[in-house]
């Protein structure tokens, strides 16, 4: 049985802002369930009582389950439901009787479409080389309140509208701190000069960064910014907060939505007695059922390495703040003051917390190690220039917080030799330094062995003291070479790390040159027997497919650095270099030098300097046992650069336009190069990863040898995937360790047709078949149904291997053959070399 409710007709207030509709009423909850017809349409609504509230539960028709609204928050006598399809009608039942307000909402705009457009599954060749997500929330998109549709005179004071705020019993969190750490108050009037509900007011300290969930499942045809309104209009309205609550909020496919206005610094509303001194980050969804995106996550660990780095917070530490001893990073449950219990963020965020951290960490280690600023990832994303002006943090002081107290000299020693070594820093901060403070060092070459700087004593402020630590020379190759110091000094009730303050600690190794790399610097055949000079017949066979006597070397690619459109190139490597003109070896460039590279005023040449060296060479090569480091190249795909590369770097000149342009390839063995390609994402099934780096191999090898693919020998391919395949180089090698062990278990093998290697095309996915119009080139291809993709949307050329079904047949326990051999006709997988 139901009682009928008809709201509507006498209310407690009526109000609509810029078309977002708002309304209360009595309602009053007895012992059967009631069916509620409100005034309006909505898309949210509010319970809010007087009383500790009873799990209320609710349903759009007799034909659907009962569903329990959201209340896993701190206040026990508020429930709400935040998004869900407009409607007049719905049906609501408690465990028990009781009086309060019903909050109806409508936060449509007149005009906007409600379908947001999630998309499962993105092209391989763009996903974002960390992750394997979609590359297009690398950097992620920065959506404006204004974007979202925040209407601004939500916050201001009128007559009944923020009621609720006179009747929370909330202790002000400022008492319990330093006067120095209280939140200032910077206006009590919006930028019209009308009255705020809930005035402005700044953290002049940000120790916590605390995660939240929305609370509702996220149904994908709703559009998030409805839901952002949605959420607002609950905070400001019927909460009395003033403003949204949280600082951030993330969607599901990883944009991040600019919360309470102000900026990060501003004291929020989404931790009773923890929002001063934190930042509160939102997940869209309801995490104790259903899981975070990986778009999600990749967005809040970058967004919360930015702010650890602008605000110096350790994401892996704890420390003391607000009387209690909790993590830097922490989810909403464990901040919540006794009596405010709430399961928010949910289970499925509280299991990732370790993770996060650590993943935190990483990704600020990252940004630790570039030039540029922690805020480029925002400084790139939409809407990103209205938030300017809350993102510079100033900080005077009168004399550096920590420097060398004296100069570091270049000192020598040879290999086996066992030192301590010592350095002096001044504490110029307003902390002692207890004992045990560290000096991390990086930048360690290969044989070195260290143990990090220590104080064994206590250093006060603005003091000098001394730390010391034990380095033990192995086998280190003879060079110059520039250690790197990093201060980590931990306060008790402050986590002080001086990551700004690095210091440069030069060090020469010399000895016995037995012991320099052991790689020959004769030069070697551009080719290997496999693959012989380039044919413009395109006759030449792969001999070695039928010479099983002997064991053929690992054939040589040459990829053209697409993305780099410079006169001048910085090129270092951490060994040695040697320099090579024309395959004839010329000389050694010491370990850590800075090679100049730029056109020549002599015709046809490129010029070679470093130190007070220069040299005018024909097609000069640099070969090295280390890695390549080219200082000037960026890809423009986030935080990473992908600069670095193994073996050796070609250099010719590029006449386009009618100016003279550096060409820089990377020549290494086909094995290196597929373990710096970037298509495939980490998280898909290993056969068929294994499908497509054999397919990859097989591309290299056929355009490295019998066929041209730009009709020149100075490259094969190019690293873009728009011409060639996703090269990345030692970068993603670096980040994928997985992928190099994964490479070595399909080692040499291709696919063959008619006993010689072929390409083999592959793609995304299809829209339920695959197409074979290029059958008449690559006969081995076919036509056929795809039922894993059908109703998808195509992307790609269609032709050949479906990445989408590949996955599917990979999860059902199909092979790499079998994942082949379901793609393309009369093919056989060999091992060539």
């Amino acid at each position: 049985m139901f009682d009928q409710l008809v709201l509507g007709v006498v209310s407690l207030w009526n109000q609509s802002f810029s078309g977002i509709k708002h309304i209360e009423e009595d309602i009053v909850f007895g012992s059967n369930p009631i069916e509620v017809t409100a005034p309006m349409e909505f898309t949210a609504l509010g319970i809010h009582s007087d009383q500790p509230l009873p799990p209320i539960y609710y349903r759009a028709g007799y034909n659907e389950t009962w569903r329990m609204l959201h209340a896993d928050h701190e206040f026990d006598n508020e429930t709400e439901l935040l998004s869900g399809n407009p409607r007049r009608t719905i049906q609501l039942k408690s465990d028990k009787a009781f009086e309060g307000e019903i909050i109806w909402m409508d936060t449509r705009i007149s005009g906007e479409t409600l379908v947001a457009k999630f998309d499962p599954f993105d092209d391989d060749s763009g996903d974002d080389p960390l992750t394997g997500l979609p590359k297009k929330i690398n950097p992620p998109r920065y959506i404006a309140r204004s974007e979202w549709g925040a209407d601004e005179g939500l916050r201001t004071w009128k007559p009944f509208r923020g009621l609720n705020i006179f009747f929370r019993d909330i202790v002000p969190e400022a008492k319990k701190l330093p006067p120095m750490w209280r939140p200032q108050i910077i206006s009590y009037k919006d930028e019209e000069g009308k009255k705020l509900t809930w005035p402005v007011e700044k953290n002049k300290v940000l120790k916590k960064m605390i995660i939240h969930h929305t609370g509702e499942v996220i149904d994908e045809s709703r559009n998030p910014m409805e839901l952002m309104r949605a959420i607002y209009a609950y905070h400001t309205l019927s909460r009395g907060w003033g403003d949204i609550g949280y600082n951030y909020v993330i969607d599901q496919k990883g944009n991040i939505y600019e919360g309470r206005s102000g900026g990060p610094l501003i004291v929020g509303a989404h931790t009773a007695f923890h929002n001063v001194g934190s930042l509160g980050v939102a997940l869209m969804g309801n995490f104790n059922k259903e899981e975070p995106t990986e778009a999600q996550l990749h967005v809040l660990t970058l967004l919360l390495a930015d702010h650890a780095k602008r605000f110096r917070i350790n994401p892996y530490g704890r420390s003391d703040f607000l009387e209690k001893k909790t993590y830097n990073i922490m989810g909403h449950r464990h901040a919540a003051a006794r009596g405010h219990g709430t399961a928010c963020p949910g289970k499925n965020i509280v299991n990732k917390l370790k993770w996060i951290r650590k993943e935190t960490g990483r990704k600020l280690d990252g940004m630790r190690d570039k030039p540029k600023t922690s805020r480029d990832f925002l400084a790139k994303s939409v809407k990103a220039s209205l938030i300017q002006r809350y993102k510079k943090v100033v900080r005077k002081e009168k004399i550096p917080v920590i420097d060398m107290a004296e100069l570091i000299k270049n000192k020598v020693y040879k290999r086996g030799q066992k030192v301590t070594l010592q350095v002096k820093i001044r504490n110029g901060s307003k902390y002692d330094w207890p004992v045990g403070a560290e000096l991390q060092v990086k930048d360690v070459p290969d044989g070195l062995l260290f143990k990090k700087f220590r104080s064994y004593e206590k250093i006060r402020r603005g003091h000098t003291g001394i730390f010391r630590a034990k380095m033990y020379v192995k086998d280190t190759p003879n060079g110059k070479y520039e250690l790197t110091l990093v201060p980590r000094i931990f306060h008790n009730k402050q986590d002080v790390i001086f990551d700004n303050f690095t210091f440069k600690y030069p060090i020469q190794i010399s000895g016995s040159k037995g012991l320099l790399l052991k790689r020959s610097i004769t030069p070697r055949n551009q080719k290997s027997a496999m693959l012989k000079q380039f044919d413009k017949t395109k006759s030449v066979k792969y001999q070695v497919l039928h010479a099983e006597s002997s064991v053929p070397d690992i054939p040589e690619i040459k990829v053209k650095l697409s993305y780099f459109d410079h006169k001048i190139a910085y090129i270092i490597s951490d060994r040695d270099i040697h320099l090579f003109s024309q395959n004839k070896f010329l000389e050694t460039v010491p370990t850590g030098t800075r090679i100049k590279v730029f056109p020549s005023t002599k015709r046809n040449k490129i010029n070679i300097a470093y130190g007070e060296k220069k040299h005018d060479l024909f097609a000069p090569q640099l070969k090295t046992d280390g890695i390549f480091e080219i200082l000037n190249y960026d890809r423009g795909m986030g935080s990473l650069k992908y600069n670095t590369f193994r073996k050796q770097i070609n250099v010719h000149l590029d006449n386009k336009d009618g100016e003279s342009r550096l060409m820089l390839v990377n020549q290494l063995p086909l094995n290196e190069y597929l373990y710096g390609l970037g298509e495939e994402p980490s998280t898909e099934p290993t056969e068929k990863k294994h499908a497509i780096h054999i397919l990859a191999r097989s591309y290299g090898l056929v355009y490295s040898g019998v066929r041209r693919k730009f009709g020149t020998d100075m490259y094969d391919l190019e690293d873009s995937p728009r011409t060639s395949q996703l090269y990345l180089g030692y970068e993603w090698e670096k980040y994928h360790p997985d992928q190099k062990k994964l490479i070595e278990e399909t080692y040499g093998k291709v696919i063959t047709y008619d006993g010689k290697p072929v390409i083999g095309p592959y793609f995304t996915q299809s829209g339920g078949e695959n197409s074979g119009k290029w059958r008449s080139q690559y006969p081995w291809t076919k036509q056929q149904k795809l039922p894993f993709d059908e109703g998808l949307n195509q992307r790609g050329h269609g032709v050949g291997l479906s990445g989408n079904t590949a996955r599917k047949l990979a999860k059902m326990g199909r092979t790499y053959g079998e994942i082949l051999d379901y793609f393309f006709d009369g093919i056989e997988v060999k091992k060539v070399y």
